[in-house]
């Protein structure tokens, strides 16, 4: 990256306003870690191109880094006018507004996405994780079980479930889900732990599962 930097500086004095070429070394210097280098090269990037979509994103994504969360969340708003068909984008931007703790914003975003792709796995589930903070148990519950009919080998919606039934005292229930979990997961850990405390609370002696 050191030595793509020096050759990318040289290509940028002889052509500062070519936005490929400054982002290209933006990058550069984010992989270098040179926040300081990187942040005034992605200010030139949208000083000489305000719409650029990339330039955005990297720009979210410095600022989370310094945890800003706001001018992060400002960025991807920014990206998401300029794409706004742009499905990372727009997950990365429910995930923030969920982390700003502005949830019934985060369920909206999540909806949109949703919209544009159906059929999206990590929006199905993080909007079922989210309903089910909110107090919409049932909506939630729905949404893993038609996330599970369409995807039954996505484990994380197992363990969502898993943990829905182990909160509402359905042991056994809890068990199945999370059993199914390590079956496609052998090395997830928070299914280890609930499994061992739904042994626990069954009366059943703890062993490691294994699949199959």
């Amino acid at each position: 990256p050191g030595l793509a930097a020096a050759v990318l500086e040289r290509a940028k004095f002889t052509d500062p306003t070519n936005p490929f070429l400054v982002q290209l070394l933006a990058r550069a210097y984010q992989q270098l870690g040179d926040i300081a280098a990187l942040r005034q090269e992605l200010d030139h990037l949208l000083a000489i191109a305000p719409e650029h979509f990339v330039g955005h994103l990297m720009l979210a994504e410095l600022m989370a880094s310094e945890s800003d969360d706001e001018g992060a969340l400002r960025a991807l708003e920014r990206a998401l006018e300029l794409d706004p068909r742009n499905q990372a984008t727009r997950l990365v931007h429910a995930y923030r507004l969920e982390d700003l703790g502005q949830d019934l914003e985060a369920a909206a975003a999540y909806r949109e996405l949703l919209e544009l792709a159906p059929g999206h796995i990590l929006a199905r589930n993080g909007h079922a994780t989210l309903l089910y903070r909110l107090g919409e148990v049932d909506a939630a519950i729905d949404g893993w079980q038609r996330l599970l009919r369409d995807q039954p080998f996505y484990a994380p919606a197992h363990l969502n479930l898993a943990v829905v039934r182990h909160d509402q005292g359905r042991l056994e229930d809890s068990e199945r889900h999370v059993r199914r979990a390590l079956e496609l997961r052998p090395t997830y850990g928070p299914a280890h732990q609930l499994h061992a405390l739904n042994l626990e609370l069954l009366g059943a002696p703890a062993q490691p599962h294994s699949a199959g």
